[in-house]
């Protein structure tokens, strides 16, 4: 998906009859992808596709071949395309927040942890 060079919002692979299937959404019209920017395609997942499900018949992995494998029975992968610095800015600037799920990072940094600058000086290194 990754390398994928058409212009898609988003993709998901599912289980048919015991065999996996995959599609992208495309959109028909290029103004289309204007307002819907690559990486905000999950705003339109959560809205579209996630309703009714909770947080716990959900889960986010960075690892494709990992969504992939998890595609079978009745669980369904959906992908989402990379978003770009310029795209966070623009869709900031028109709503004037982030949508959820857009500060999401993986591994997540456990509350409470705070990190020093390591000094390092020859032989001799101190760190936090």
């Amino acid at each position: 998906m990754k390398d994928h060079k058409a212009d898609f919002m988003f993709g998901a692979v599912f289980n048919e009859g015991g065999r996996r299937r995959a599609f992208l959404a495309q959109p028909r019209e290029r103004r289309l992808s204007r307002r819907f920017p690559t990486g905000l395609g999950i705003e339109w997942v959560s809205n579209a596709l996630l309703i009714g499900f909770g947080p716990k018949r959900v889960s986010y992995t960075h690892d494709a071949r990992e969504a992939w494998r998890s595609a079978r029975g009745r669980v369904i992968s959906v992908f989402i395309k990379s978003i770009t610095v310029k795209e966070v800015c623009r869709a900031v600037q028109k709503a004037g927040l982030l949508p959820q799920k857009s500060t999401y990072f993986y591994p997540k940094v456990g509350g409470g942890i705070v990190f020093k600058p390591a000094e390092f000086s020859g032989r001799n290194r101190r760190s936090a």
